[in-house]
């Protein structure tokens, strides 16, 4: 087995993605296909997530606390990013659906994005692919 050198940040997109299919019967092309990876690279993020825990041994299912508990407080620390300069681009944390409908802030950010109307503090996205194909990466079915 190769080394685990830590997640990386596609990781966190593939457990949200195994999390959105819960309950019904995926395999690991059909995950890549949806996420724009290599069938290896979904292969080496399964493996890099059983190894920390945040899925099961077969892994097919998301440990959702231990998940949780990397999303609010491991995922700042080592995905680190500080906000930059005010571009156009896809609203994104307290500024995106649905939380900017609890949440009040003076400041939005946003994943750069030419042809976005949204204007706000430019973040760097989790991995590249991410913005490109939003809607598609998560949210569709396989």
């Amino acid at each position: 087995m190769r080394q685990h050198n830590g997640m990386r940040p596609q990781d966190v997109v593939v457990l949200l993605k195994v999390l959105l299919l819960e309950g019904t019967s995926w395999q690991s092309k059909d995950l890549a296909h949806a996420l724009f990876l290599s069938p290896t690279e979904i292969s080496f993020s399964l493996k890099r997530s059983r190894y920390a825990r945040l899925l099961d041994g077969q892994g097919r299912h998301v440990a959702r606390q231990t998940f949780l508990g990397f999303l609010l407080y491991g995922l700042p620390v080592v995905f680190a990013t500080q906000p930059g300069a005010q571009a156009r681009g896809l609203p994104t944390a307290h500024s995106a659906a649905p939380l900017n409908q609890q949440v009040v802030a003076e400041q939005y950010y946003v994943w750069p994005d030419a042809q976005s109307d949204t204007r706000g503090s430019a973040v760097d996205p989790l991995y590249a692919r991410v913005p490109d194909h939003l809607g598609r990466v998560l949210l569709e079915p396989l």
